[in-house]
């Protein structure tokens, strides 16, 4: 059985919708049963930096040239069984084809200020292919209940799938101390620097801290800010904004961090619920799938 994995992610973005499917389609190749084979599908046009216009043309050309046009006589080349978009749904497969989805959050109906508008605009397919998907994989319950509740999606085409994390071994990774960092006690922030990540709220925090004599710990800012996100109020001389890190220093990081500042005003992953432990290989699933579409 052949399954296409969506890897746009990994030519689009470093944040952590690339990280789950790196590692989504690693585990799957390592771990799947006999008779799988996973083939990892994009345009191959790299997009990681946000410089305009440079941005804007290739994410045009991708979704709207490759994605509608030239994906779909790739993957028939490919004789595919099943798809597996991992985010978004800007790619078409050919006609016939099953398909199932990762439904990471619904923040563009939630908070859709906070996207571009080309994302907006964009980001109508997933109302009307959402409701092809044979199955929607979700990374919450609380994205099940919100897919539910906003997409009038039925449970029984729900699965969810908590994320998983390959660094929970203490040799998962090699540790990396950042060379730009040297404090021994602090906290830490991991995330994109836009609106929706709340930065502002730890602006607030400190500078309550400062207007009342309380010393709070130096903070150590793990991610980059997208061109035309405008920054947040005057950082506080204990901020260290380090930008995008190896995941050698992010373990580092993460092992030795007081805390872990998590303000965003919404997220996916972010209930009391999501707390798995491990990587659940949907296999069964895509299996019952295909042999669905089949009859086999």
């Amino acid at each position: 059985m052949r399954v296409g994995i969506d890897t746009t992610p990994l030519y689009n973005t470093g944040a952590g919708i690339a990280r789950y499917t790196e590692d989504l389609l690693s585990g799957l190749k390592d771990f799947s049963p006999a008779g799988f084979e996973f083939v990892a599908f994009a345009s191959g046009v790299s997009n990681l930096d946000y410089k305009q216009p440079r941005r804007l043309l290739k994410t045009a050309y991708q979704e709207l040239i490759w994605g509608p046009l030239m994906a779909p006589i790739q993957l028939a080349q490919l004789h595919v069984d099943l798809f597996h978009y991992t985010a978004g749904l800007k790619i078409a497969v050919p006609i016939g084809t099953p398909c199932v989805m990762t439904l990471h959050d619904l923040a563009i109906l939630r908070d859709p200020m906070r996207f571009r508008r080309w994302h907006r605009w964009s980001s109508r397919l997933l109302m009307t292919r959402i409701q092809r998907m044979r199955k929607i994989i979700c990374v919450s319950k609380f994205t099940a209940d919100e897919a539910m509740r906003l997409l009038g999606i039925g449970s029984g085409r729900i699965e969810v799938v908590y994320n998983g994390c390959r660094f929970l071994n203490g040799d998962a990774a090699e540790e990396e101390s950042p060379s730009s960092f040297s404090e021994e006690r602090f906290l830490l922030f991991v995330g994109t620097l836009e609106p929706g990540k709340n930065l502002n709220l730890i602006h607030s925090v400190y500078e309550l801290a400062d207007e009342t004599g309380i010393e709070l710990p130096p903070i150590a800012i793990v991610g980059v800010r997208r061109e035309g996100v405008e920054e947040e109020r005057r950082a506080s001389r204990l901020w260290h904004y380090l930008g995008r890190v190896s995941d050698g220093e992010l373990v580092y990081l993460y092992r030795r961090a007081a805390a872990l500042l998590f303000p965003s005003r919404y997220e996916g992953f972010g209930s009391a619920d999501s707390g798995g432990n491990g990587l659940w290989l949907p296999c069964n699933l895509f299996s019952s799938i295909c042999h669905s579409r089949s009859g086999r």
